[in-house]
């Protein structure tokens, strides 16, 4: 009794319904592939309940996990013949994302939202990948966080489209949140924490700093689905440049940060002066400068303009260890007509996604809110909503 008179107390000084998770990156096995660790969470779906570490994913709608027929790729998968709450498969799917294709069936099943109390449950639509193209990840599939979910699911059997609601939405609708807004903060390389559904309230009652999100036309469809900003400058080499035009997605699960082409490959161009012999500019997928070996200690660091927000990559982070030597951290594409932000830029600030205001929030890490450490402080002593 006095336990549920607590939360209730705690509730109401928080004025909020909100969900902790935390994050963390799988050490993957070298199996000579350079696969990226995205920060991770873990969910589970079904009766008795099927544990998954799902990505992190701010640049995807859908919620996914592997099918048995992918379990040579996986560590784990979906066993609907395993689930006694699984209720049907519900479509045939082919979902075309940011950095990949999935083909599967969207199923219903129940999803515990917490790993330390799998029987606080509820049923919720996600899909299961039975043949897939994506980025090489190592997780057990994809918690989406996008901003909308206006890309309708395609089916394979007969050509018709369903549209779905977003995680986000599907938790405010079923009342687990009342606030459609998230953050994370990471705390290292290696962890860090995803709260969803919490309001952040600073001293001064705004976010530090704030970017309004944006719809454009003239850009493919899905940038508008995407958490999204206005760039407008780039610091290289110690000069200021201002950008025209140009505008930025957010995504978690994408390592790299993207470029148009021309302005991507004039980056490049500029950090490999530093190292002529060691490094050259090859074209894969994406354009990338590879370098064999470099002095960290000689580069400059790189930063961008969103507004009154600067957002600093420290030079010791502007190139990725992969097996035969380094990759820088920017890329540049001839598929984009936007920038990509993903993990390298994202690990440098907490972020707010706030979808009741449509924007995002950039906290310094001296400017994480006060309710930050009091979901810890619960998360500790075992209490959750």
């Amino acid at each position: 009794m006095n336990k549920i008179l607590f939360v209730i107390f705690l509730s109401i000084i928080t004025d909020t319904l909100s969900i902790r998770f935390a994050l963390k990156r799988i050490p993957y096995v070298d199996d000579g592939t350079d696969g990226f660790s995205p920060m991770t969470l873990t969910l589970c779906l079904g009766t008795p309940p099927q544990g998954f570490n799902l990505a992190y994913d701010t640049g995807s709608y859908l919620i996914w996990v592997p099918d048995e027929s992918l379990g040579s790729f996986y560590k784990n998968y979906f066993d609907p013949d395993n689930s006694a709450t699984f209720l049907e498969e519900v479509i045939e799917v082919n979902s075309n994302e940011t950095d990949g294709k999935i083909i599967g069936y969207e199923a219903v099943d129940t999803l515990s939202l917490n790993e330390s109390n799998p029987h606080n449950r509820y049923f919720f639509n996600f899909v299961v990948a039975q043949s897939f193209y994506y980025s090489s990840i190592h997780a057990d599939g994809n918690l989406g966080l996008a901003r909308n979910y206006t890309h309708p699911i395609n089916s394979v059997s007969d050509d018709s489209t369903i549209d779905r609601f977003s995680f986000l939405e599907m938790l405010y609708n079923l009342n687990i949140i009342n606030q459609n807004v998230f953050y994370h903060r990471y705390k290292d390389d290696q962890t860090g924490e995803l709260i969803i559904g919490e309001k952040v309230k600073l001293e001064s009652n705004e976010y530090m700093f704030k970017c309004k999100c944006v719809n454009r036309n003239d850009l493919p469809q899905r940038f508008n689905d995407f958490w999204n900003c206005k760039l407008d400058k780039m610091t290289l080499e110690g000069v200021e440049n201002a950008l025209e035009n140009n505008y930025a997605i957010f995504s978690s699960a994408e390592q790299y940060i993207i470029a148009p082409y021309r302005i991507g490959i004039r980056i490049m161009e500029r950090y490999k002066n530093y190292d002529q012999d060691d490094c050259l500019i090859s074209s894969q997928e994406d354009y990338q400068l590879e370098c064999k070996y470099f002095d960290f200690s000689s580069l400059p660091s790189l930063s961008f303009q969103f507004g009154d927000y600067k957002m600093e990559i420290p030079a010791s982070q502007l190139f990725i260890k992969v097996k035969d030597g380094y990759v820088f951290a920017v890329k540049a594409s001839s598929n984009y007509k936007f920038w990509i932000f993903g993990d390298i830029a994202l690990r440098q600030q907490a972020m707010v996604f706030d979808k009741d205001n449509d924007m995002i929030g950039f906290i310094t890490t001296n400017q994480v809110p006060k309710s930050f450490y009091l979901t810890v402080l619960l998360g500790i002593i075992g209490i959750s909503f």
